[in-house]
């Protein structure tokens, strides 16, 4: 099978294309899910191998995702195309980034209505 895999993301979603069809990536609840019963523990990416289930999970919990993309498929194209997980992974960061400014935006309220 062949897989034309690129990719373009913002902080809120990445964008893949496999086989000329748009898939979005978003760090989603279904992504962490997945995540953990692949994984069989909590979502904490850390490991190249983390980060790698993840990737994948996120592309297997897109509405877009059609099932045809096997995880062994899937290192075979990451194996070709090193770089995309490198995207991945600022992507990720940006993420992560976005996510605990919500959080501490979050707190902030929380701490001022209990005052």
């Amino acid at each position: 099978i062949q897989y034309n895999l690129w990719v373009v993301y913002n902080k809120i979603q990445m964008k893949v294309i496999i086989n000329d069809k748009e898939i979005t990536l978003k760090s989603s609840f279904r992504a962490m899910v997945a995540y953990e019963q692949i994984t069989d523990h909590i979502f904490s990416p850390s490991t190249v191998t983390d980060i790698l289930v993840y990737f994948y999970c996120c592309i297997i919990s897109s509405k877009e995702y059609d099932g045809t993309m096997t995880f062994d498929e899937f290192m075979d194209y990451l194996d070709d195309n090193p770089t995309i997980l490198q995207e991945f992974s600022e992507w990720m960061t940006e993420t992560s980034k976005q996510n605990e400014v919500f959080n501490k935006e979050a707190k902030k309220k929380t701490t001022a209505r209990k005052k």
